[in-house]
């Protein structure tokens, strides 16, 4: 394997372990209102995780 395909493959696995770490908090956001500092977790879930997909475009782009 290539060492993009490896890097990608690596931050994929590092967005999977972020939405399993707060699988709780994504569920309970789907059934009931959350206060701010559940917000201000899950904002910064949504940071990571799109760093995540940033960071695997921009390995693929170059």
């Amino acid at each position: 394997m290539n060492k993009v395909a490896i890097r990608i493959e690596l931050e994929i696995s590092q967005i999977d372990q972020l939405l399993e770490s707060y699988a709780k908090i994504l569920e309970k956001a789907q059934e009931e209102e959350l206060d701010l500092i559940e917000i201000t977790a899950l904002g910064s879930v949504l940071h990571s995780f799109y760093n995540g997909l940033e960071n695997i475009f921009f390995m693929y782009r170059n």
